[in-house]
């Protein structure tokens, strides 16, 4: 598996980030606490949202950071790094995204398009499957 690291400049707070999902037809919003620890143009209680548009399912659930680093996770220390927001490549979705996945729409058409896209956070993690996201300052 091949991934990319897509946040830049930014991070979910490290200790709560809390986040929170609002689903809009076919657009998943992930709302969180930004970390203003390490980035000075960011101040304390600063939120971030991810938008991913054309999503066809998503989820947030385990593993937290132990289950992540005692490999109780699909990907672990060793593929991919913990914290971080990433695009995975050829990461086989389809076939062993988490069985708890909400799908937004039954007969979304799946193609090439779709994006597998994967958030850390300090208690869950956060994957989508989408055509594409947008990264704002709340």
């Amino acid at each position: 598996m091949k991934c990319v690291k897509l946040n830049q400049n930014w991070n979910a707070d490290p200790n709560s980030p809390e986040p929170k999902i609002k689903v809009l037809t076919n657009k998943v919003c992930l709302d969180f606490f930004l970390n203003y620890f390490i980035y000075d143009h960011i101040n304390e209680g600063q939120m971030g949202q991810l938008v991913f548009n054309n999503c066809y399912c998503y989820r947030l659930g385990s593993p937290n950071d132990h289950g992540f680093y005692l490999n109780q996770f699909r990907y672990g220390p060793n593929d991919i790094k913990w914290g971080e927001f990433y695009e995975l490549f050829d990461s086989n979705w389809q076939k062993d995204f988490p069985a708890d996945k909400i799908i937004l729409d039954k007969d979304f058409k799946l193609n090439s398009n779709l994006k597998h896209y994967l958030f850390f956070f300090r208690d869950n993690t956060f994957e989508c499957i989408a055509t594409g996201y947008e990264f704002k300052n709340l």
